[in-house]
């Protein structure tokens, strides 16, 4: 880095050239000190993630051992008590038919 630095071959640096050689280093330190920081909190990001997935995972292992499904309510009850703890969402599905003139006419004025 110091031949480098030395653009007019005299075999020595001048201070404000090694002043500018030591700036550059303690930046780069800077920049791998941030990035170490930066490492370290996506380790811990990943970390707690992995850890949450496992809660998650772990939950739903408890709740699938603690419940079953009753068809014909379409629910969700409790092993134990039989108490439901949750419903299936059902749809009803209507007919619709176009009116009459007439008709419509009558039901607009209710």
């Amino acid at each position: 880095a110091m031949r480098r630095l030395d653009t007019s071959n005299r075999g020595y640096l001048t201070n404000q050239e090694i002043y500018a050689l030591t700036r550059e280093q303690i930046a780069a330190k800077e920049r791998a000190r941030h990035l170490k920081k930066l490492i370290a909190g996506m380790v811990c990001l990943g970390f707690v993630l992995a850890l949450s997935n496992l809660g998650t995972s772990l939950a739903s292992a408890i709740l699938a051992e603690q419940t079953k499904a009753n068809r014909d309510s379409e629910s969700v009850e409790m092993k134990s008590t039989g108490e439901i703890v949750g419903y299936q969402a059902a749809g009803e599905t209507f007919e619709v038919e176009q009116l009459e003139y007439e008709e419509r006419r009558e039901r607009r004025k209710l």
